[in-house]
């Protein structure tokens, strides 16, 4: 499940909307690309502290300890999952990491990403038509 972060101690933050209704990008939740490369550790960190609104966790996982300043909140609804489409790269060639996918998603299903309480980001190709 996703986590989403927020800025500093003190600031209002709004609770999650009903179970079934739409997806976060309809209730004001936004896709941001980062270019520089901070979407885990120290520099995440920094750019959460940047923004005005709760930030979604990386997919890539944090081993970095949560600074004080802010605060980890668990994702109620909609249930948020990151698939391999956005964990690992489209156009990977490296036979190692390619068998390394093929391991861990063998046998495994779809994980119930096809139910209704389910969100995946705007053109993940595992994404249901709403």
């Amino acid at each position: 499940m996703g986590q989403r972060h927020r800025g500093r101690r003190g600031r209002q933050q709004k609770q999650g909307a009903a179970q079934d209704g739409p997806g976060p990008d309809q209730r004001g939740a936004r896709t941001v690309r980062i270019s520089d490369g901070a979407i885990t550790g120290p520099a995440f960190f920094d750019h959460v502290r940047r923004c005005t609104r709760p930030v979604v966790n990386s997919p890539k996982g944090q081993t970095s300890l949560l600074p004080p300043d802010l605060v980890r909140r668990e994702i109620v609804a909609p249930k948020v999952y990151w698939t391999w489409s956005l964990v690992w790269r489209e156009n990977e060639e490296r036979a190692g990491v390619l068998a390394v996918v093929d391991v861990m998603c063998d046998g495994v299903g779809d994980l119930g990403l096809r139910e209704g309480d389910v969100w995946l980001p705007s053109g993940d190709p595992h994404a249901l038509p709403r």
